[in-house]
Parts: structure tokens; C-alpha cells; sequence
């Protein structure tokens, strides 16, 4: 008897407990964010599950190492002025160091930590291709309203130190296929704004999708022009292929975009750019 009085306590308390927590998750007051990041490109239908782009290119990694991921409401402007001081960076978020040296920016000082509105934060090893993040991204709560800008942070925190990893294979026909990795250990932010803004509503999960442009990436890659190590891979980073890295690393941030995805088809709603 004392036994079943003891179930039925532990029975009552969780039931008490989930109560709660049901309780405490309901807030009309804030806007549940949901984010989902994932690369897309227009060549012959990106399918992340193939990872072909053409008959002769083919994806095998997209990471990104990411560290924090803040939403910039469209009335808070108080970091336009200031934060962006490194010259010809062309807006983009990082230093435009044309060698890719990571060795003179390992302290970025485009952070400001006194930001306050972090959404996310961790360390999210992204795998694009999948469109999965480990760990996973789970919800944020945030205040429901316009949001011009959103902020991606990336840290060197994937396996081999790196911020960026792609790797890819290249087929032409008559040869054996080479493989090309690009990665880069620096940190940097990717700076993605939206000229309507991205609407979050209160009460609500708001599912926002944020996409990678294999295609622009693929535009500042020459393979003709790139030579290959001792054990056939071509690598661009900081060491080898430095100028093709340098063109990569000017562009990187007009490779992501972002928007809503209400229906969680991995794609921006029809009523927006």
C-alpha cells in the first residue's frame, strides 16, 4: 500500500511538472524563431540529396562552423555607423584580406560584445548540404516585430580548425576527377539584410530559412587556374591557390540570403524577393 502511494505521488508531481513547463512555453508576447540553414544553387536543380550541381561537379561537404546568430530589429540602427570600419570590405562583414592570411585577424575586433540580442549561441557545426546543424538549432524566443538584419558568426570550431569547409569533385570527361577542398580558418560575421525586413510574429513559430549560393561560390572558382598538391587535391586556402582564395573570401557574403519559410518547404515564401 505504501508502495502505490508513492506511485501515485511521483505520478502527480510530473503531471504538476508538465504543467508547468507547458505553461511556461506559451508566451502571446514573443515570437518563436525556428532556423534552418542550407545551401541551394539553380544549376540543374540542387538536390541535397544527390549533392549534384552538374553532371560534372559534384558536393561533398558544405560546412560552416557557426557561433552565433543574432536577429538586428529594423529600429535598432545604433551599429551602422561604427561597426563597419575595415576598409574595402565592400560591406561584407569581414576583413577583405586579399592573401586570406588568418593569422592577423584571429582576434576580429567587427564583434561588438556588448551586443545584448544573441539569439543563438554555441558552437553549431552546420552541415549544408543536410541542412542540419549539430547541435541542433532548437527555438528561440524573441520580441515579435521587423528584423532588417541577421547576423551569422563564424569561429573555427570544425574538425581541422576551420571556420569553412567545401570540398567538391570536378569530372571531366577522359580524366580522373579531381578534388577540390576549400577552407579557411578565419572568424567573420555574415551580414544578411533583407530591404522589406523579415516579419516575426508574436505567438507564433516563425520558421526562417537562411540559403548558401553554391552558384556565386562556384563563380569565383577557376579550376583551370588552380594547381593541385603532391597527392592530386586542390587546395584553396590561405597556403595554396591563395588568389583564387582571396576571390572567394571578397564574395562570401553575398552568397547567403535569407527570408521566411512559413511552409517549411526549404524554400522563401512566394510573396517575397
Amino acid at each position: 500500500m505504501k508502495n502505490l502511494k508513492n506511485v501515485f505521488a511521483v505520478v502527480i508531481m510530473v503531471i504538476g511538472l508538465l504543467m508547468v513547463s507547458c505553461g511556461e512555453d506559451v508566451d502571446p508576447n514573443l515570437a518563436d524563431v525556428q532556423l534552418k540553414i542550407k545551401a541551394t544553387s539553380n544549376l540543374g536543380g540542387f538536390d541535397a540529396g544527390a549533392r549534384t550541381l552538374e553532371e560534372h561537379i559534384t558536393f561533398n561537404q558544405v560546412l560552416l562552423g557557426v557561433t552565433e546568430i543574432e536577429f538586428e530589429s529594423i529600429v535598432d540602427d545604433n551599429s551602422d555607423d561604427d561597426s563597419d570600419d575595415h576598409s574595402g570590405s565592400d560591406n561584407s562583414g569581414h576583413d577583405d584580406d586579399s592573401d586570406d592570411d588568418s593569422s592577423d585577424d584571429n582576434s576580429d575586433d567587427s564583434f561588438d560584445d556588448s551586443d545584448s540580442d544573441i539569439e543563438f549561441e554555441g558552437r553549431f557545426v552546420v552541415d549544408l548540404i543536410a541542412g542540419t546543424s549539430n547541435p541542433d538549432f532548437g527555438i528561440a524566443d524573441v520580441y515579435p516585430g521587423i528584423y532588417k538584419e541577421i547576423e551569422l558568426k563564424l569561429e573555427p570550431i570544425l574538425e581541422g580548425g576551420y571556420s569553412i569547409f567545401i570540398e567538391f569533385k570536378y569530372n571531366v570527361d577522359g580524366f580522373e576527377p579531381v578534388t577540390v577542398q576549400y577552407s579557411t580558418d578565419k572568424q567573420f560575421k555574415f551580414e544578411i539584410e533583407r530591404d522589406s525586413g523579415i516579419q516575426l510574429d508574436g505567438g507564433a513559430l516563425n520558421q526562417i530559412l537562411l540559403l548558401f549560393d553554391l552558384d556565386q561560390f562556384l563563380e569565383s572558382v577557376n579550376i583551370n587556374e588552380a594547381s593541385a598538391d603532391v597527392d592530386g587535391i586542390v587546395r584553396i586556402n590561405s597556403n595554396s591557390n591563395s588568389d583564387i582564395a582571396a576571390a572567394i573570401w571578397s564574395k562570401l557574403n553575398l552568397m547567403m540570403e535569407a527570408g521566411e519559410d512559413h511552409d517549411g518547404d526549404d524554400d522563401f515564401d512566394d510573396d517575397e524577393d
